[in-house]
């Protein structure tokens, strides 16, 4: 997530999100370190629509070669072949699975 205020910095290794403020607020959303538990700043309209933009765009692979790197920069090649593979590997995953606990 891009951080927008300085008082955000000490909260870097932590995971941030942004949350709506309620609805009579004077501020449109703000900061929160979902590892702290607290409240960091209010944001603007503006940031919080365009940081929830981002985090919805920027997904990451999260299995495979990979994995770790935005979905938008994944080539094209490799998640043609992952779209036709997976249903077959996770079909042989839970046949596995049920073979086992059926001993």
């Amino acid at each position: 997530m891009k951080i927008s205020n300085k008082l955000t910095q000490k909260h870097l290794t932590h995971t941030i999100s942004t949350k709506r403020a309620k609805v009579n607020s004077p501020h449109y959303g703000y900061y929160y370190c979902e590892t702290c538990k607290k409240f960091i700043s209010w944001i603007p309209k503006e940031i919080y629509y365009a940081e929830k933009n981002d985090q919805k765009r920027n997904d990451t692979m999260w299995f495979g070669q990979y994995q770790g790197m935005k979905l938008s920069d994944v080539p094209q090649e490799y998640l043609e072949w992952a779209i036709l593979n997976i249903d077959k590997g996770v079909k042989k995953l839970v046949d596995e699975y049920e073979r086992r606990i059926a001993t």
